[in-house]
């Protein structure tokens, strides 16, 4: 598996652009091992484990918060790609940002087919995508405090 990063110039900046968080991701599985083929379901580098874990087959018990985006069920679940800055946490369903700041801040951009990016937070889309923003980084800070990740978990 070859993994990339972000690009070069969306680390350290206070907002989070979408167009720079685009991580490519490429499995080399010579002799067929893996079927040719492109996902292009939105993902983020979080379900790069699990999907990796997903081809090597057998069973494992997991806490990640990833998915195998090439298991079947995957594609019924909702779009979502977590990007995260210094500052900022993000969470983007394919169509518009949300975004948790320092000071409790939060926004949400609106990213339309043109390209262009709207900053908003007053309609009740917009609203339910910073309650599932919120919801995933409370819990997986929650469950990191409690120690659910440490070898000795409690």
């Amino acid at each position: 598996m070859i993994v990339a990063d972000h690009c070069a110039s969306s680390a350290g900046k206070t907002s989070l652009p979408v167009d720079l968080y685009h991580i490519p991701m490429l499995i080399f599985a010579p002799g067929g091992q893996v079927e040719p083929g492109v996902v292009d379901m939105l993902c983020s580098q979080i379900d790069f484990a699990p999907t990796l874990l997903g081809l090597l087959g057998g069973d494992y018990e997991s806490r990640f918060f990833g998915r195998d985006v090439l298991a079947p069920e995957s594609a019924a679940l909702p779009p979502r790609a977590y990007i995260a800055n210094y500052q900022n946490l993000g969470l983007f369903d394919g169509e518009r940002l949300a975004v948790l700041g320092p000071q409790r801040v939060k926004t949400v951009f609106d990213h339309t087919p043109n390209g262009e990016v709207k900053s908003g937070y007053e309609t009740e889309n917009a609203v339910k995508l910073i309650e599932r923003a919120i919801a995933a980084y409370q819990t997986a800070n929650e469950l990191f405090a409690r120690g659910a990740y440490s070898e000795n978990k409690q």
